[in-house]
């Protein structure tokens, strides 16, 4: 949720306590900007549970910084040689 909340505070619409109508407000308004790494090849992402988005940027985030240390991936089983 950091990422909904750290988005909605830049967008200017956080609140610390929020209606169910204004979480969903919210939420919509961030959804496609917190999304964007994603690109658009996951038609259909709205009905995607926030776990399964949350896992794949997450996925996207731990990519980055392994790219960003220059790190070869060399625990993986799956690894090349």
């Amino acid at each position: 949720m950091m990422l909904v909340e750290n988005e909605a505070k830049e967008q200017g619409i956080w609140k610390e306590e929020l209606t169910a109508i204004e979480a969903n407000f919210m939420y919509g308004k961030v959804f496609e900007l917190i999304t964007e790494d994603l690109g658009h090849r996951h038609c259909g992402l709205g009905v995607l549970s926030w776990q399964h988005v949350y896992n794949l940027l997450k996925a996207i985030e731990h990519k980055k910084k392994k790219e960003a240390a220059g790190g070869a991936d060399t625990g993986s089983a799956t690894s090349s040689p």
